[in-house]
């Protein structure tokens, strides 16, 4: 995990460049047009240690359904700032323990870009975590249908990139999205997902991954 940890500390975060990639149609990604009083949040890309030395996945959740805005999405864990916590790395932490039922020790090693979703108008704080020691999801059905995970060598091939079609206040649009265990991962997740696969390319992460 050495390698990852390194990457981040050594690589300028991409951010909008990478975000614009997988933005879905009509989406901006300059904060120039932020509402007033974003609500602060954070997620938590968790990755998971493989076998082999530099094998690693990424930990996904399935929203459960409800009336809000994101209702069913695939997603990192996370969700909004509380007063209890002591900063948004916390509430990264936090929700992830709270949504996934992972109780093993998780270690921060990073950060990215901040985005901002109008629909929900969250500003977007996530950090990079790996997941020490045994690792049991015990999902929150209140907030989540299930936990999966992915290898981020995955998301190097061609055929984990698609488009999304959706329909939103009575119109149709789309979304570059990537496919994982048969769900579309669209939206802000995608955005801060490219945005983590572009650094790893550029540090040399995936150089004769097999």
């Amino acid at each position: 995990m050495n390698s990852i940890a390194n990457i981040l500390k050594n690589n300028c975060l991409p951010s909008n460049k990478a975000h614009k990639l997988m933005k879905p149609d009509g989406r901006r990604v300059d904060r120039g047009f932020l509402q007033s009083n974003p609500i602060q949040s954070a997620v938590l890309l968790l990755l998971i240690e493989g076998r082999k030395p530099n094998n690693h996945s990424l930990v996904f959740i399935k929203r459960a359904l409800s009336n809000g805005v994101h209702s069913g999405q695939i997603a990192f864990p996370g969700g909004r700032f509380e007063e209890q916590d002591y900063s948004l790395e916390e509430t990264a932490l936090r929700e992830t323990r709270e949504e996934t039922g992972i109780e093993a020790y998780i270690e921060i090693i990073g950060g990215l870009s901040k985005l901002y979703v109008p629909q929900s108008n969250f500003l977007i704080h996530p950090f990079v975590g790996v997941a020490k020691g045994s690792v049991v999801f015990v999902p929150n059905k209140d907030e989540v249908q299930l936990v999966f995970t992915e290898n981020l060598t995955h998301f190097v091939l061609p055929s984990s990139r698609d488009t999304y079609y959706n329909y939103r206040a009575g119109q149709s649009f789309r979304a570059p999205c990537f496919v994982s265990n048969g769900y579309a991962i669209w939206g802000a997740t995608a955005m801060i997902l490219n945005e983590f696969l572009v650094i790893l390319q550029n540090g040399g992460y995936f150089t004769n991954k097999k």
